[in-house]
């Protein structure tokens, strides 16, 4: 059976055959400071990640913390503690926490590390299995794209905006409340760490984690609001790698608020959990005189063919809260005879974590 590996190793040797294209360059159209800055001495950072369709790629989430760590001079120590979200009937997901500290004892990374794949794995198995091997006349590329793109990454999609996206986000509201919850970390006692939060996120991962936080801070349930208020006071800034926004922002269109058939004549919605989502931020941002915006910062690809630029409109609707940048992931395409030039949009999509320049403006920023 031919793979998605062997099907690009044969496009990229057609390729060098005829010519590569050196794919190169950064730009956002913002600046934005990095993790570093929030932990200073005597700070501890809460950071959630949170992976997006078909699971963490690997080397992911592990190349991502470990570039984390290697550039903020930090080391794991304690063992990897394990929690499984359940109701006893129902299965909400898997935490993964991990803890980082510098040699002096004075900075601490507590990872966070959320897995729902569990929710919709069994599902996907349950109801597409029987399409594995296809039928009479599926030709193997065809096949394998099927598997890869559609069965086992959109399929996630089409669960999470149903009723198995219900069951996500108590996860995650879960991963959140032990979060705050956590006194630990220092274990030493030397220090009362001054806490600072952060979200790093993947693809689907990215609109999840903001659906969940939004809908804690609009809850009803007083302790919901405060863990959400808690996380807004300490917000030191949220990473989207693969953003999808404009993708799943379509959502927010209805008949009722425009029936134009022309697209310019059509209102644009925007969506009420990024709504509260800036709400509860600018609360606790404009508590504090002078303080500026935490943006909000989307990476993409230009290659990446499942990622897209957080909309103007949303930019404008939103002053300082998103920047976007775009950076080649992959660094090579490839001329093939008759087609043009191609790079590899499932690299493009999923090795965010793993490439140094990304870690390094997740670290240090934009600015100087």
């Amino acid at each position: 059976m031919i793979t998605i590996r062997r099907l690009l190793a044969m496009i990229a040797l057609c390729g060098a055959l005829v010519g590569c294209v050196c794919l190169e360059g950064t730009s956002s159209d913002g600046e934005f400071e990095g993790l570093a800055s929030a932990v200073p001495s005597g700070c501890r950072l809460d950071l959630v990640l949170v992976h997006g369709m078909g699971g963490y790629h690997p080397p992911d989430p592990k190349a991502l913390l470990d570039g984390i760590c290697k550039a903020a001079d930090l080391k794991q120590v304690g063992e990897v503690e394990h929690q499984d979200f359940s109701d006893g009937k129902r299965y909400f997901g898997r935490l993964k926490r991990y803890c980082f500290r510098n040699q002096a004892g004075d900075k601490e990374l507590n990872a966070w590390v959320y897995f729902w794949t569990g929710v919709t794995t069994p599902v996907k198995q349950r109801y597409l299995d029987y399409d594995r091997e296809g039928g009479p006349g599926r030709l193997e590329v065809n096949g394998e794209l099927k598997r890869r793109i559609v069965n086992k990454n959109f399929a996630d999609v089409v669960l999470y905006l149903g009723p198995h996206g219900k069951a996500i986000r108590s996860g995650l509201r879960q991963t959140l409340e032990m979060m705050i919850e956590d006194g630990g970390g220092n274990t030493s006692g030397a220090l009362a760490f001054q806490r600072r939060f952060a979200f790093v996120t993947f693809s689907l991962g990215s609109r999840m984690l903001l659906d969940t936080v939004a809908a804690m801070a609009e809850s009803a349930a007083p302790r919901h609001r405060d863990v959400a208020e808690q996380i807004a006071e300490g917000f030191s800034g949220y990473f989207m790698l693969a953003n999808q926004f404009a993708l799943l922002e379509l959502l927010q269109f209805s008949y009722e608020k425009g029936q134009a058939r022309d697209a310019d004549e059509i209102s644009v919605v925007l969506s009420p959990q990024v709504t509260a989502f800036d709400k509860l931020l600018r609360r606790a941002e404009d508590s504090v005189p002078g303080k500026p915006r935490v943006p909000i910062v989307a990476f993409s690809d230009p290659n990446d063919i499942l990622s897209y630029d957080i909309p103007p409109w949303m930019k404008e609707a939103f002053p300082g809260r998103f920047v976007n940048v775009s950076h080649h992931v992959v660094k090579t395409g490839y001329w093939i005879p008759f087609f043009g030039a191609v790079a590899s949009p499932e690299r493009a999509h999923n090795f965010y974590g793993s490439d140094p320049k990304v870690v390094d403006l997740i670290v240090n920023g934009t600015k100087p």
